[in-house]
């Protein structure tokens, strides 16, 4: 698990839906970034990958590359009421190794379906307090640590695209 010690104030974060990559957002960094990528799942037919700036920590992307488990619905606002700061976590990379491209953090994670958004969480406690949140994008904090990643609000157009991908998987 990531431990988010700070945020980044960035304002455009650009959210992409379609029938090839389901879920990936990306957000506009200084160009000198060297990117470190933390993925989870079983990193061979799941697999939900951050990007993360090796220099400073900042969360500037994230895909669903792929997944297989099933998706669940419900019609709740999933984690709706959340103390909300705006921008991006920034997250403790001091320990990992400058040499390192991928840390796998080899876990399940689910992906929760609502009227309105897309949740991928990576904890199963459902408990989160507080979140980071850029555009469409937020960012799911539970006692300091990242926790999961709502995609949301969507529209119809967008729910119907991931659909798509959900069928056809």
């Amino acid at each position: 698990m990531l431990k988010v010690v700070g945020i980044y104030h960035a304002s455009i974060c650009d959210l992409t839906i379609d029938e090839y990559v389901p879920l990936s957002f990306r957000t506009q960094l200084p160009a000198n970034i060297e990117p470190l990528y933390w993925r989870t799942g079983d990193i061979q037919r799941n697999i939900f990958e951050l990007s993360v700036n090796r220099n400073g920590g900042e969360v500037y992307g994230s895909t669903l590359v792929s997944s297989v488990e099933q998706i669940t619905s419900e019609n709740q606002n999933f984690y709706a009421d959340p103390s909300v700061s705006l921008g991006l976590p920034i997250v403790d990379i001091s320990a990992i190794d400058s040499r390192t491209i991928a840390i796998d953090h080899i876990s399940p994670f689910r992906i929760i379906k609502t009227n309105d958004s897309i949740n991928v969480l990576f904890n199963e406690s459902n408990n989160s307090k507080s979140c980071m949140k850029c555009g469409r994008v937020s960012f799911l904090i539970e006692d300091e640590f990242l926790v999961g990643v709502r995609f949301g609000p969507l529209t119809k157009d967008e729910l119907e695209t991931f659909s798509i991908w959900e069928k056809y998987r």
